[in-house]
């Protein structure tokens, strides 16, 4: 089932897969200019073929529990594992368009706590009821979730705090808050179902390279059909000369921006299929990515110079109930 990481070692790539969630749409700066939607075809095929390297690679370790490596373990698993996999990508895939569009429509500060808030909850929660015995210590894992929720909820009141004028409530605001609770709804359901697959028989690169294949299917019907009616009032129609007109910049920045997120999603998965883990605590962990985008944002693109000290102090007892959070879904592991 390829490179099994200990206990420590699990929790480092728990915390990588964490950054790399939270880092990915950083790349999105280097193609100003470039529409989204011509963006997320390199995005698309980055997460599945880096997803394919690492099972070509780590993937094709023997562990010592079980002696076999990606190809073998594709052969012995049933039909179901593969389906639930490529759900999972369809699902995650949906998700993430309808969030990146809530954004612009409503906000970060309204997209982010509906949409990443309603996902980690009520996937976290699908992920532990599909398989409850896989968590050792539930009550630390939600004691945890909780803290986390109110980290990303604060992370949201520092950007509301930071802008000067609020968004009055248009139509346009109101279909980012429909947007943001697709985009919830949609990436609650990208967990769970690797509790069925993993019981079906595929491991953590296994699943990871189904996953972002259903992704990568799921990407030409709807980012196509976004292109030609786009969710974003007043923006034109486009075709592929939008993708084509790309500095060569910028496909690499959409490249280099699938292969963050690719590293963080066969990392989560890995871990979730590891001894003392769990979907649920993976998923949770993974979750955080907000947190690590506030990073970005405060330290990098010093997005909160001049704000009111509001928003530091929202930004300050974020982080302390972020770190709280993360050391509870910890004492989770057995």
């Amino acid at each position: 089932m390829g490179f099994v990481p200990s206990i420590p070692i699990a929790f480092v790539m728990a915390v990588i897969n964490m950054v790399c969630w939270g880092s990915w749409a950083n790349t999105m700066k280097g193609c100003k200019g470039w529409r989204f939607e011509a963006y997320y075809w390199d995005y698309a095929v980055g997460i599945f073929v880096f997803a394919l390297i690492f099972a070509l690679t780590l993937g094709m370790i023997p562990s010592r529990s079980t002696p076999c490596n990606f190809f073998e373990v594709l052969a012995g698993a049933s039909p179901s594992a593969y389906g639930w996999a490529l759900f999972s990508g369809v699902m995650w895939n949906i998700g993430n368009v309808m969030l990146v569009a809530a954004i612009v429509l409503a906000g970060y500060s309204v997209a982010f706590p509906i949409g990443i808030g309603i996902s980690l909850v009520l996937g976290c929660l699908l992920a532990h009821a599909t398989n409850p015995s896989a968590t050792d210590n539930p009550v630390f894992l939600f004691a945890g979730l909780a803290l986390i929720t109110c980290a990303i909820i604060l992370n949201s009141l520092a950007y509301r705090a930071r802008e000067l004028k609020k968004k009055n409530k248009t139509a346009e605001f109101k279909r980012g808050i429909l947007l943001s609770a697709i985009c919830g709804l949609a990436i609650s359901m990208q967990a769970f179902p690797f509790n069925y697959s993993f019981e079906a028989g595929f491991d953590g690169y296994a699943a990871s390279v189904f996953m972002t294949l259903g992704a990568l299917i799921c990407t030409v019907p709807l980012v196509w059909g976004i292109m030609k009616r786009p969710l974003i009032p007043r923006q034109k129609s486009i075709g592929f000369e939008e993708y084509s007109r790309a500095k060569l910049g910028w496909h690499g920045w959409a490249i280099l921006g699938g292969l963050i997120w690719s590293t963080g999603t066969v990392f989560n998965l890995v871990v979730a299929n590891s001894p003392k883990f769990s979907v649920a605590i993976a998923y949770t962990l993974g979750q955080c990515a907000p947190v690590i985008a506030a990073i970005w944002g405060i330290f990098v693109w010093k997005e909160f110079r001049n704000s009111p000290k509001r928003s530091y102090g929202c930004l300050g007892l974020m982080f302390i109930l972020f770190i709280v959070g993360i050391l509870l879904v910890a004492c989770a592991i057995g």
